[in-house]
């Protein structure tokens, strides 16, 4: 089940790309 959340995080963040990783990009940048 962890793998399939890290695939669903992973698939939802780049649906939104931009928009979400405007938000998150503080967060999120760390962990590209």
């Amino acid at each position: 089940m962890q793998i399939a959340n890290a695939e669903f995080r992973y698939r939802q963040r780049d649906r939104n790309g931009t928009q979400l990783n405007q938000e998150t990009r503080s967060g999120d940048d760390d962990e590209v």
